[in-house]
């Protein structure tokens, strides 16, 4: 049994039967009637699929979220760009002239004429003290911070297996080499979606960036490069670190790599890393389960990594979302430090996902986000004040 079959949604089974499976989606295919890949073409009329999206078979969804097709539309984030512009502080050292004053005594003894007869460093009898100022100039080394704006570029190289990173003037700064790993190998400590068919992940061997370019966001930002240039997802190997892992989960709360479906109600769900559970009132768009150690782990990413991006709500008059984003902020401002990353990391991952949607729908899916996130803290507080049965008896 491959590992696809293993990670499918039970009426994921029961749909593919139904509708005649691999057969009649070649012949779907072929005709020009899909652009859906199997999974997909199969996903989309599974009943789980049907209750969050709508049932687009009988005309219940708006013609914005279908594709030419009438299937539902995949929609994909803006293309990964080979270039990126980061601003960092660069320490330069520079040779300053400085006046240095000091002063000398010396011990001196002169005859009536007034010429020097003795003269001494140290005193001694018979000699009177002059103290004469001396001045001189010194070059002195000092330390100047400076923020400096650089365009970085992108490079593929091999075979497309080596990716480097190179300043204006074409020195190497960084580099991501990838290869291939096979699912049946050791097992895998963590979540990996379904594999390509012949059982095997593209994932980092090395990735290293110089001192002084790190937490820039330029790592994740050639890791999307590489993405683009490959044409499939990198996932984190098994050995890999947490940083790479953490940029795995980035990725995952941002649609994923290959697109994502948007229902009516606004809410994200990738095409293709996903459970296939489609679940509503899961705000991760593969479904995959909340975990408090993503907000500790996605600390550096809020702080090195995410790029602020300038909020564009403003120019589409909708009460509904003004409202909707004021009682998002009114919860943020009594939030505490966790709760603040973890709606942080999603917020900012909201806005890289509906970047590539009409601006009708944008407004919808922000909406929506902002609804669900002050709901689900309500939910989440007043689970906090009430005990789950049996806790006084366990205690």
């Amino acid at each position: 049994m491959t590992m696809t079959k293993q990670r499918e949604s039970p009426g994921y089974y029961e749909t593919e039967s139904r509708i005649g499976g691999r057969e009649a989606y070649e012949t779907a295919k072929a005709a020009g009637k899909t652009e859906l890949d199997y999974r997909q073409w199969v996903q989309v009329r599974t009943p789980e699929f049907k209750a969050w999206f709508g049932d687009w078979q009988t005309g219940a969804v708006s013609r914005n979220l279908l594709d030419g097709n009438g299937e539902p539309k995949v929609f994909y984030p803006a293309p990964a760009p080979d270039r990126i512009t980061v601003t960092r502080q660069v320490v330069r050292t520079e040779q300053q002239q400085r006046r240095i004053r000091k002063e000398q005594t010396r011990y001196v003894k002169y005859d009536t004429q007034g010429r020097v007869l003795a003269v001494s460093s140290v005193p001694k009898d018979g000699l009177d003290a002059e103290t004469h100022t001396r001045t001189r100039t010194v070059s002195v080394p000092v330390e100047k911070i400076e923020a400096v704006i650089e365009t970085l570029r992108f490079a593929a190289h091999e075979s497309l297996r080596t990716f480097t990173v190179h300043t204006a003037d074409n020195q190497t700064v960084g580099y991501l080499s990838l290869w291939r790993e096979f699912a049946d190998g050791p097992p895998f400590l963590g979540d990996r979606p379904v594999s390509k068919p012949d059982g095997s992940y593209l994932v980092p061997y090395k990735a290293e960036l110089a001192e002084g370019y790190r937490g820039l966001g330029i790592a994740a930002a050639l890791y999307r490069f590489a993405e683009r240039q490959t044409g499939e997802p990198v996932y984190p190997a098994r050995s890999q670190t947490d940083m790479a892992k953490r940029f795995w989960d980035k990725r995952r709360r941002e649609g994923g790599f290959g697109g994502y479906f948007v229902n009516g109600a606004g809410q994200i769900k990738s095409a293709t890393d996903n459970s296939g559970l489609f679940r509503p009132d899961n705000p991760y768009t593969d479904d995959s389960p909340y975990r408090p150690s993503e907000i500790s782990d996605g600390l550096s990413l809020v702080e090195n990594t995410m790029e602020k991006e300038p909020t564009r709500e403003a120019d589409i008059p909708h009460g509904g979302l003004k409202t909707a984003k004021h009682h998002y902020q009114m919860h943020m401002a009594t939030a505490d430090t966790a709760e603040k990353l973890r709606c942080s990391l999603l917020e900012h991952a909201m806005e890289k996902t509906v970047a590539g949607l009409p601006p009708d729908m944008q407004v919808v899916a922000r909406t929506n986000f902002y609804q669900s996130m002050v709901r689900d803290s309500v939910e989440r507080q007043y689970a906090d004040t009430v005990p789950p049965p049996g806790t006084e008896l366990e205690r």
